[in-house]
C-alpha cells in the first residue's frame, strides 16, 4: 500500500517557481525501519542513530545530513520542528541533496527510513509534524514537484 499526499496544486506552485527536472524523479519513497522490506528498494538511514534491534535487511547507505540535529530534536512543537528541519534542507539545497542520495544509492529506488510509525499514532495530526522523513517528503515535493510516497509493509500476522 502506498499513501501519497500533496497534489496538483503543489506541482503548479513549483512550476511557477521555475523548477528544473532532476534525475531522481520517481525514485524516492519513505518508510519506517519496521515496515520496510527489500522489495521496496534500497533502505537509506536518515536518523542520528541506527536501530538497536537486528534488521532483517541491509541498510544500503546513511545520509547524516538528512537526520534532525540535536537542536531540532529539542524543539517540542511539531510545526516549529518541521519548519526548522525544512529550513536546514533549503540551506543544503536540492542539488546537494540529490548528490548525497545518488552516492548512497546510485541506481535503485531510494527509501528514506526512520523510526516513526505513522497513521494510528495521531490520525488528526499532519504527518509532517510527527516524522522528519515526511517533513523531507513535503519539502522535496515543494522544491521539485515530485511526490515522495510513504510505503507501508504488510500488516503484522
Amino acid at each position: 500500500m502506498v499513501a501519497q499526499h500533496g497534489g496538483q496544486g503543489a506541482l503548479e506552485w513549483g512550476e511557477d517557481r521555475g523548477m528544473r527536472p532532476h534525475s531522481l524523479s520517481g525514485r524516492l519513497a519513505t518508510c519506517s525501519y519496521q515496515a520496510f522490506g527489500p522489495e521496496m528498494g534500497a533502505a537509506v538511514r536518515i536518523t542520528r542513530g541506527a536501530p538497536r534491534w537486528r534488521l532483517p535487511y541491509q541498510i544500503a547507505g546513511t545520509i547524516p545530513e538528512l537526520a534532525p540535529t540535536a537542536h531540532e530534536f529539542g524543539i517540542k512543537d511539531g510545526a516549529e520542528f518541521t519548519a526548522a528541519y525544512q529550513e536546514r534542507l533549503s540551506e543544503l539545497g536540492v542539488d546537494r541533496i540529490t548528490e548525497l542520495l545518488k552516492v548512497a544509492v546510485p541506481h535503485a529506488r531510494i527509501v528514506l527510513c526512520c523510526f516513526e510509525t505513522l497513521g494510528a499514532v495521531a490520525p488528526d495530526v499532519p504527518q509532517t509534524y510527527l516524522c522528519h522523513r515526511r517533513g523531507f517528503a513535503e519539502w522535496w515535493e515543494v522544491q521539485t514537484g515530485d511526490v515522495v510516497p510513504e510505503l507501508f509493509g504488510p500488516p503484522p500476522a
